[in-house]
């Protein structure tokens, strides 16, 4: 386990992303090889059905995975400020809440697919492989909800290589069981599902290895085992917004989708093939910010304050020059990037190509974004990640309305990051003020308690007795 508010914070925020970073691009790379063997072993079709489907799948992943996030800020509140005895309680009581929302989205979304894969569009030709791919993957989501509290309970003490570990093993496993499904055993684009399946599966048995291993501190012990239901409250205040933030703008991605699905189905494919790098280069983003998340909230449960902000400007700078090296290489690789996809269609080539050079000077929007996103969640204030999603949701309502063209819906993301980023930009000072009298207040109140503590010492009422 790290503590992570001693050192210097941009080393101990840079050391922690480095595994956590890993693991999210080998994820992500495994995630580019299953779409490459979709494209070759079933049809290039099979991307955009994917791709069609996949903000449907994302709305319940991103409400479920941004909860559990929130469960891990209070985690890494309690860790940083050294309250070690709460945490059996809290773990606990985080089981019970991932258990019901996980069967929870399980069954709405399977009751709700259908329908959902309709009113957005999605072309006929791709609604067999859509339904095939998405609906073992949706009876899947329990593993994938259960890893993901592992993960955060890893995370939010501080450890971000063992998740790496097994997110490694858990991938690797993922290409090898679709191998299978698809070319030794045919079931196609079910094939590809299955194998995302049980690749969840593996990483969850590993996660759990390890947690009974490394996380002693987390175990449920009788006495913490009973439900309650005021921690559950303070639980969901935290969580809730981070999920809401994260759902919303799935929806919004689903709003953007269905207007991309009436352009037919070279343009599905087509984005589906672009979103794959530009998903790659979101994920590098998104991993900093989480480590923010953990970072402030750690800080934050110390009283360090100065910390929080030291270094979420130092990260922002460094990040700001990785995205810049990341953006040439990207528009000068070209249409390049894309024909291990989709081969050598042209047209597909062309739409891939154009979307990535469009979103990818708009990214330096999305940097901020996630810095100040990240650190101000972190400090306990998730509100505004709520807010952040409402906002982003409008702009790509408005914008995929408006656009008359394909183009045009390339803007729909760019306009969202560009209004949530000065949004944040006006209200991180604000917050980071209050929070600074707030902690004040906090030092002092433990400085009384820890006065009053002391005089009641058995030390001290023995020197009393002898004077």
């Amino acid at each position: 386990m790290r503590d992570m508010t001693q050192g210097k914070p941009l080393r101990i925020i840079f050391s922690f992303a480095v595994s956590l970073l890993a693991a999210n691009l080998m994820t992500a790379l495994y995630s580019l090889v299953d779409s490459m063997m979709v494209g070759r072993l079933v049809a290039s079709e099979g991307i955009g059905a994917i791709g069609a489907t996949g903000n449907i799948i994302g709305v319940a992943n991103s409400l479920g995975g941004g909860i559990i996030s929130g469960f891990g800020i209070t985690l890494g509140r309690y860790w940083g400020a050294g309250q070690k005895d709460k945490l059996h309680r809290v773990m606990a009581n985080i089981w019970y809440l991932t258990t019901a929302m996980s069967l929870l989205l399980m069954v709405t979304v399977a009751l709700t697919l259908r329908p959902m894969l309709r009113l957005t569009h999605v072309p006929e030709e791709l609604l067999p492989m859509a339904l095939d791919y998405t609906y073992i993957v949706v009876y899947s989501m329990p593993l994938s909800l259960f890893g993901g509290v592992l993960g955060t309970a890893f995370r939010s003490l501080g450890d971000s290589k063992t998740p790496l570990l097994t997110s490694l093993v858990g991938g690797a496993a993922n290409v090898g069981y679709n191998y299978l499904f698809m070319r030794v055993i045919p079931l196609g684009i079910a094939g590809a599902a299955v194998g995302t399946a049980l690749s969840a599966g593996t990483s969850l048995l590993l996660n759990l290895f390890f947690f009974f291993r490394r996380l002693p501190m987390l175990w449920v012990r009788r006495a913490d085992a009973r439900p309650l239901f005021g921690e559950m409250g303070r639980l969901l205040l935290v969580g809730v917004p981070v999920g809401l933030q994260n759902s919303i703008t799935s929806i919004s991605s689903i709003i953007l989708q269905d207007a991309i699905n009436r352009q037919g189905m070279a343009a599905v494919t087509g984005v589906a093939t672009g979103n794959k790098i530009v998903g790659m280069i979101w994920v590098m983003i998104a991993t900093i910010e989480t480590t923010l998340i953990f970072f402030a909230a750690q800080n934050r449960g110390a009283l360090e304050v100065g910390r929080i902000r030291q270094g979420m400007r130092e990260t922002a700078f460094a990040t700001l020059a990785m995205m810049a090296v990341i953006t040439l290489a990207v528009d000068l690789l070209g249409e390049r990037l894309f024909v291990p996809f989709v081969g050598h269609d042209e047209v597909l080539l062309s739409i891939a190509a154009d979307m990535v050079r469009t979103q990818l000077w708009f990214f330096p929007f999305m940097v901020m974004l996630s810095m100040l996103r990240g650190t101000v969640q972190g400090m306990g204030h998730t509100a505004p990640a709520a807010i952040c999603g409402v906002m982003e949701l409008t702009a790509r309502f408005v914008v995929s309305r408006a656009a008359k063209t394909l183009r045009a819906l390339y803007f729909a993301g760019p306009a969202a990051w560009v209004l949530t980023t000065l949004f944040l930009v006006v209200l991180y000072p604000v917050l980071l003020r209050r929070l600074y009298r707030r902690v004040e207040d906090e030092k002092r109140l433990r400085a009384l308690s820890a006065s009053a503590a002391a005089d009641k010492s058995p030390e001290n009422a023995e020197s009393t007795v002898t004077v």
